[in-house]
């Protein structure tokens, strides 16, 4: 089978520039359906510049972006709000709605404007609220909400959209070490069991270790390599990107690889 037919997003040659500054510089890359893929790198690298112009909220210079083989900037909004949900950085919520209202929001793409929400709509928005386990919260006010708790209400938002593709910039941002791993558990039970692919910026390089099928390396605006955690996540690879000495072990419990920083480079 060819193989792009197995692939649900294909950059090629993007170039992204804010105003005189060039973020992106020349990246190809290709995102497999049904895959975790994380986006690692430095501060400033473009990691989040890169995802929006994945995810069409950032036209970049040069360069194409293909979704299932189509121009992904030719497609109309609503129609690929319907194929990918994206969560930002941003938690900006309103904060007077209800965890169901801010739910109900992730089924815009599928409506007409002027009708109201159908007998469908609602159990999609059900279904989201009780996989992300959030069901007790619906009536809650967002702002009464912990961080984990946000998070995961926003989570539902983006799978209230039924989307076949996750954007994800930087989801564990803000959440203690318990919330991270809660949050990360549910992204890879969703691709698991939903099928959905994800594609996501991490910082913690063990988590993208620990729950990525292939890690995407950023540096200075380039891809530096793309590949396996075995194969992406090495001495070398930290110290060239990172500018850290840092020892790699190859946990057979975890079944990837997992480093342990020493000093800086």
């Amino acid at each position: 089978m060819d193989i792009s037919s197995t692939l649900v997003i294909k950059a090629s040659n993007i170039v992204a520039r804010y105003k005189n500054k060039t973020v992106i510089e020349d990246i190809s890359l290709e995102i497999p359906e049904n895959k975790i893929v994380s986006i690692i790198g430095p501060n400033g690298s473009g990691k989040t510049t890169l995802l929006k112009v994945l995810s069409r909220n950032f036209k970049p210079g040069s360069g194409h972006v293909l979704l299932n083989g189509r121009d992904i900037f030719t497609i109309p909004y609503k129609s690929v709000a319907k194929q990918m949900a994206v969560l930002s950085q941003s938690h900006s919520s309103p904060g007077d709605f209800t965890v169901r209202q801010l739910v109900s929001f992730g089924r815009y793409a599928h409506r007409e404007w002027w009708k109201a929400m159908t007998e469908k709509d609602y159990n999609i928005v059900e279904w989201a609220m009780e996989v992300t386990e959030i069901l007790h919260l619906s009536n809650r006010k967002i702002s009464t909400l912990s961080g984990g708790e946000l998070q995961r209400a926003r989570m539902a938002m983006c799978l209230a959209q039924k989307p076949k593709i996750l954007i994800l910039d930087e989801p564990t941002t803000f959440l203690d070490i318990c919330h991270q791993l809660e949050l990360l558990e549910l992204i890879y039970s969703l691709n698991k069991k939903e099928g959905i692919t994800v594609v996501m910026v991490l910082h913690d390089i063990n988590q993208a270790a620990r729950y990525s099928d292939e890690i995407i390396v950023i540096k200075d605006g380039r891809k530096y390599m793309q590949g396996s955690p075995q194969k992406v996540i090495t001495s070398n690879m930290l110290k060239e990107v990172f500018n850290v000495f840092a020892y790699v072990s190859n946990e057979e419990y975890l079944g990837c690889p997992v480093f342990y920083p020493v000093k800086m480079a």
